[in-house]
């Protein structure tokens, strides 16, 4: 039988390690599937770090969970989320997309949006 004795807030504790030494340092941060591997109750929590620590280094961050957009303010989802296909798109600055961000969070504005048509755009 195998007992996971790692708990969310430890997990919490090792991105915040991560965050205080890069900043430090100067080093950038990258990390994959940054939901994986945090309880959902601590993932604001993780968001934050990364967002303050976002002002000083570059901070790179995949996901699957386009929730975490809903974290971003509106400017910060404009001018930094991208997706890759071939090639990189910054879907708000499609301005239909862009438009939904006065109604929606950026997670519930990339929800809302076929991505075909996306593609169509660019």
């Amino acid at each position: 039988t195998h007992i996971n004795t790692t708990s969310g807030l430890e997990k919490l504790k090792e991105v915040k390690i991560i965050v205080d030494y890069a900043g430090e340092n100067g080093s950038n941060i990258y990390i994959d599937n940054v939901d994986a591997f945090i309880d959902i109750q601590h993932i604001e929590k993780v968001c934050d770090m990364l967002i303050a620590a976002a002002e000083k280094i570059d901070v790179w961050v995949s996901t699957h969970n386009i929730l975490l957009l809903n974290y971003l303010e509106n400017d910060q989802a404009i001018e930094s989320v991208f997706l890759v296909k071939n090639r990189n798109i910054y879907p708000y600055f499609i301005e239909r997309v862009k438009e939904k961000l006065d109604l929606m969070g950026p997670g519930e504005a990339y929800a809302d949006t076929d991505l075909d048509l996306w593609w169509e755009e660019i």
